[in-house]
């Protein structure tokens, strides 16, 4: 930086030289840049502007003073940190004057903040702008993905963390990857990472990327400058716009930015961020098992329970028809039977394969589910059988009950008619009665009279004589 020098000494004749307004605008404006050519200032950055053309605008102050700074549109893109108001920085550049209204300015070439504790302050700042539009709120959080159809990252190609997370994601459950590569720090992360969020974006409108379903955002450690670009409020905003369920795996586990705090979840390193996105395949392969058992279980006291009702059922009705309910017991046995031997032989193919190639959440959810619609087909399938089988020994047993109905005795005692029975013993015929034989009427109201029998003879040779019931 060059030190500031004094106006050199002019002689009596320049003193009594009367200059014009422009002259001794040109004349300052010479020796400030010259003397202030390369010079840092400290100061808040107030009344911040940018034009259409991409200058920008802005105050230095402090207690006492202001400066006027300005900024062209080509040194603006290549600025470290972004400008706002309010913000503590040290502004490097040229002064410079600006003779037609005798003012001075700052022509800024670089900044950097002022401290660690201004890019704090900056940070506190942003967290509570965003908190109040409600970008951290629990939620939104959404939940990962049993097994990832396809994993999305988003890290620098040359650093370690890309050879961490492939490493851990192929030891546990191999998992398809596709990595976007980005700049994690200096002047063009920024951009980098809305780049790669918006290739995403358009990628999964498109159905290019519609297999993505975890995005893991990561980076190694550093210092709060060397992560800043993860707590810039476009990043942010970019993170909470996608479709995706995103894992943040930024620096080390005490390391935090706004990104963690957006995402759905934080994993404190990039390898944990891996183990958090897929599962373990031995723990995969022991849960489908798990669920294989606990539906043959089902299907078994189902069959048992259907079997308990058909049998229960069968007691209550004619021989024939336990016969016949007997004979489709046998059936429905039989299938169930078949039905167990092909759940385990398919359960045993699922795990062969499950061993020897790589899971999909789409393939073991469907497979689950064309499980479960068997299960129903069997089902409807049982209760369609048993409902027939009711339904036609119902009918056969009606058609029974209106012909006994029909043939029976109390049919003929409604027309008039009498039941006599001597001993339990139907009578008849009169003359099988001997004299005094008591014998009982029953009539079609249910009601019983007795009566003994007597012979009686009207006198006439040629006739057998009669028995006359006497009551």
């Amino acid at each position: 930086m060059s030190e500031p020098t004094e106006l050199p000494s002019t002689s009596v004749r320049a003193r009594n030289r009367a200059y014009s307004v422009s002259e001794l605008g040109r004349l300052l404006k010479g020796h400030i840049e010259s003397s202030f050519s390369q010079i840092s200032v400290r100061g808040e950055v107030s009344g911040f502007k940018q034009t259409e053309r991409g200058h920008v605008y802005f105050s230095l102050k402090d207690e006492h003073s202001v400066l006027d700074v300005v900024c062209w549109h080509g040194v603006v893109r290549s600025l470290r940190h972004k400008i706002e108001d309010g913000l503590e920085l040290i502004a490097q550049g040229t002064l410079t004057s600006y003779a037609a209204r005798s003012r001075y300015q700052l022509r800024l070439a670089s900044v950097e903040l002022s401290g660690e504790g201004a890019l704090l302050s900056l940070l506190a700042s942003r967290r509570r702008k965003l908190t109040e539009e409600g970008l951290f709120l629990p939620s939104r959080k959404r939940a990962l993905p049993l097994l990832p159809r396809r994993i999305a990252v988003f890290t620098s190609f040359s650093g370690a963390v890309w050879q961490d997370i492939q490493h851990r994601i192929r030891a546990r459950c191999a998992v398809s990857l596709l990595l976007f590569p980005i700049s994690v720090q200096g002047r063009d992360a920024e951009g980098s990472i809305l780049a790669a969020f918006s290739r995403l974006s358009d990628g999964l409108l498109s159905g290019e990327y519609a297999d993505i379903d975890t995005l893991i955002v990561a980076r190694g450690g550093g210092s709060v400058e060397d992560l800043w670009v993860f707590n810039e409020e476009s990043v942010v905003r970019a993170a909470a716009a996608c479709r995706v369920a995103i894992i943040s795996a930024i620096g080390h586990e005490s390391d935090w930015t706004l990104l963690d705090e957006v995402a759905d979840v934080r994993a404190p390193t990039p390898s944990a961020a891996a183990e958090m996105a897929v599962p373990e395949r031995t723990a995969l392969v022991r849960r489908l098992a798990d669920l294989g058992n606990r539906l043959e279980m089902r299907i078994g006291l189902r069959l048992q329970e259907f079997s308990e009702r058909l049998s229960s059922a069968s007691r209550s009705l004619p021989r024939a028809l336990q016969t016949s309910v007997a004979r489709r017991c046998v059936i429905v046995e039989d299938f169930g039977r078949r039905l167990h031997y092909a759940i385990n032989d398919r359960l045993q193919k699922l795990q062969h394969r499950l061993s020897r190639q790589r899971l999909s959440e789409r393939w073991l959810f469907d497979n689950l589910a064309r499980s479960r619609e068997r299960l129903a087909l069997v089902d409807k399938a049982r209760h369609r059988a048993l409902s027939s089988i009711f339904a036609e020994r119902s009918a056969r047993l009606e058609k029974l009950s209106h012909l006994l109905s029909s043939l029976s005795y109390r049919a003929v005692l409604a027309r008039g008619y009498a039941l006599v029975r001597a001993g339990g013993v139907v009578v008849r015929s009169a003359t099988t009665l001997r004299d005094g034989r008591e014998f009982s009427v029953l009539f079609a109201d249910s009601s019983t009279l007795q009566a003994r029998a007597t012979s009686a003879g009207d006198g006439n040779a040629s006739k057998l004589p009669q028995k006359s019931l006497r009551l």
